[in-house]
C-alpha cells in the first residue's frame, strides 16, 4: 500500500483530473528500455484491462490464482478476502467476465498486503504490513497459524514493510519482500537512485532459506502537486527453476503525479557472498505500464493460454475511494521466456 500522503481520496481526485484533462490514453503498456529483450516487447504489447466494482470490498492489495477461473483477492484495510471469478479468453488473453464473491473477514488481521493460494490443502497465505507477519488461513475465515518474518517493525520504515508474497510452484517455499529499504540497508528511493530491497525465501514454518538484495529503479520525481514520490516492490510471482517476476511500483512525476509499473525477471540462483551479506540479483525488464488512475498492487500467474503462454493477472488498489479505478489487467507471459530464463532474445 502506498503511504496515504494527503489521504488517498485526494490522490484519487488528482489522478482522475489528470486523466480527464491530460490523457488521451489513461492506461498503456509500453516497451521498456533499449536493452529490453524481444520477449519483453511481446509481453508489453499484449495487455488487456477490465474494470471491476464492488461495494463490499475495496483497496485490493493482492491477488492469487486458485485454478480454473477462480482467484482470491485481499483488502489492505480490514482483513477481508473475497473469491473472484475471472474468465479469460484463451486465444486473445482478454478478460470476458469478472465477478467478486462475498468477502470473508478475518478478525485480528490488519493491513494485509498480499495473498497466495496453497493447493496442497486449499488454504491461503497472507502477509501483514502491520506487524511484518505471515499467516496461514482457511478459506472459511479461520486463522491456522502465523510467524513473524525477519522484517521486524524495528527495521522497516513506516508503511514500507511487507508488501508482497508468492508461493513457489512446488508449494514448498514462500517468497516475500519489503517495499523499500530497511533502516539497516540504506535510503529510500529518489529520482536518481533506487532503493535496496530484500527478497526473502522461507520455508512454511518461517525459517529463512535464502536472502537476496534487489535494487529498484529511481522514482519519477516529487515536484508534483502532492510533493510525494517513491519506488518499491509491490508484488512477486514465483516461477520454475528459481526465477521470480518482480513488480516494481513507482509514484511521482512533475505537476500531476501518476503511477508506473515495471515487471522484471530475476534469477535467484546466484552465488552467495563469502561474508554472509545477501548477494545482489540482476534483473531484466519485461514490461512497463504507465497509469494515470490504476494503482496496480497485486500480481499472480494465471492459467495457460491456447498457444502455451501464461496469463499474468494484475489487480489495482482504489485507495478506498469510489472515484478511483479498481481494475484487472492481463499480460501475456510467453512460455519461451520462462524456458530461456535470463538469456537475451
Amino acid at each position: 500500500m502506498l503511504p496515504r500522503f494527503a489521504m488517498m481520496h485526494s490522490l484519487s481526485a488528482v489522478l482522475i483530473l489528470q486523466c480527464s484533462v491530460a490523457c488521451a490514453n489513461p492506461q498503456a503498456a509500453t516497451a521498456a528500455s533499449p536493452g529490453t529483450t524481444h520477449a519483453s516487447q511481446q509481453l508489453a504489447a499484449k495487455s488487456h484491462q477490465f474494470d471491476i466494482a464492488s461495494e463490499q470490498i475495496g483497496e485490493l492489495s493482492g491477488i492469487t490464482y486458485a485454478g480454473e477461473d477462480q482467484y482470491y483477492v485481499v483488502s489492505d484495510t480490514n482483513g477481508s478476502i473475497a473469491p473472484l471469478t475471472i474468465r479469460i479468453d484463451p486465444e486473445t488473453a482478454s478478460i470476458t467476465q469478472a465477478q467478486l464473491g462475498t468477502p470473508v473477514r478475518y478478525e485480528g488481521l490488519q493491513d494485509l498486503e498480499d495473498i497466495a493460494f496453497d493447493a496442497s490443502n486449499a488454504s491461503l497465505w497472507v502477509c501483514s504490513e502491520q506487524d511484518q507477519s505471515i499467516s496461514r488461513l482457511s478459506i472459511d475465515g479461520q486463522k491456522i497459524g502465523a510467524f513473524t518474518t525477519r522484517f521486524t517493525i524495528a527495521k522497516t520504515r513506516p508503511n514500507l514493510g511487507l508488501e508482497s508474497l508468492a508461493l513457489t510452484p512446488s508449494g514448498s517455499s514462500l517468497w516475500t519482500a519489503n517495499e523499500e529499504a530497511l533502516h539497516t540497508d540504506g535510503a529510500v528511493s529518489s529520482d536518481t537512485e533506487g532503493t535496496v530491497v530484500r527478497l526473502q525465501k522461507m520455508s512454511k514454518d518461517g525459517s529463512s532459506r535464502q536472502e537476496l538484495f534487489y535494487v529498484t529503479d529511481p522514482h519519477m520525481g516529487n515536484k508534483n502537486l502532492l510533493k510525494r514520490a517513491q519506488s518499491g516492490v509491490s508484488g512477486l510471482v514465483a516461477l520454475p527453476d528459481g526465477k521470480l517476476i518482480v513488480m516494481e511500483r513507482a509514484f511521482g512525476g512533475h505537476a500531476i503525479p501518476a503511477f508506473r509499473i515495471r515487471l522484471y525477471l530475476v534469477d535467484t540462483n546466484v552465488t552467495a557472498t563469502g561474508d554472509g551479506t545477501p548477494a545482489k540479483v540482476e534483473k531484466k525488464r519485461l514490461a512497463e505500464i504507465q497509469s494515470a488512475r490504476a494503482n496496480y498492487e497485486g500480481i499472480t500467474l494465471g492459467p495457460k493460454l491456447a498457444n502455451g503462454d501464461h496469463a499474468l493477472v494484475l489487480v489495482s488498489d482504489n485507495g478506498g475511494s469510489s472515484l478511483a479505478t479498481q481494475r484487472l489487467m492481463v499480460v501475456r507471459l510467453p512460455q519461451a521466456l520462462i524456458d530461456a530464463g535470463m538469456t537475451e532474445q
